[in-house]
């Protein structure tokens, strides 16, 4: 084997872990269970049985919206995945179900690590 064939082998490896990498790093809306308002430009979203994710709005449209206000939620890829900010088409219905919607623009998506996860206030908790 020569050289540059290790080199590009060794290459494809790190791309295949970073892609890996990359799967872990992304939920399906369809397992978003609870979310909670944190502040006007950010929220908090229970994924599946113990992950929460960070949502970061661009800005304030949060504002005025509580946790019972529903989200309204669709991605831009088909499979329904989210994986960064650009995948996730947000609003949140002001006034319940039958409320306006207001867009929100996401700006970041983060997964919070299970340290972070348990230092969320109580109150705070989706």
């Amino acid at each position: 084997m020569t050289y540059a064939t290790t080199l590009a082998t060794a290459a494809f490896a790190v791309g295949l872990a970073g892609s890996a990498a990359a799967a872990d790093a992304c939920f399906r809306t369809n397992d978003m269970r609870n979310h909670t308002i944190v502040d006007d430009h950010t929220l908090y979203v229970a994924v599946g049985n113990k992950e929460v994710w960070r949502l970061e709005m661009k800005g304030s449209c949060l504002a005025g919206v509580t946790s019972t206000d529903p989200l309204v939620i669709k991605t831009t890829a088909s499979t329904g995945m989210v994986c960064k900010a650009l995948d996730l088409d947000l609003s949140v219905k002001h006034g319940g179900a039958h409320g306006i919607a207001s867009p929100c623009i996401v700006d970041k998506v983060v997964k919070l690590t299970p340290a972070e996860t348990a230092a969320i206030p109580k109150n705070l908790k989706p």
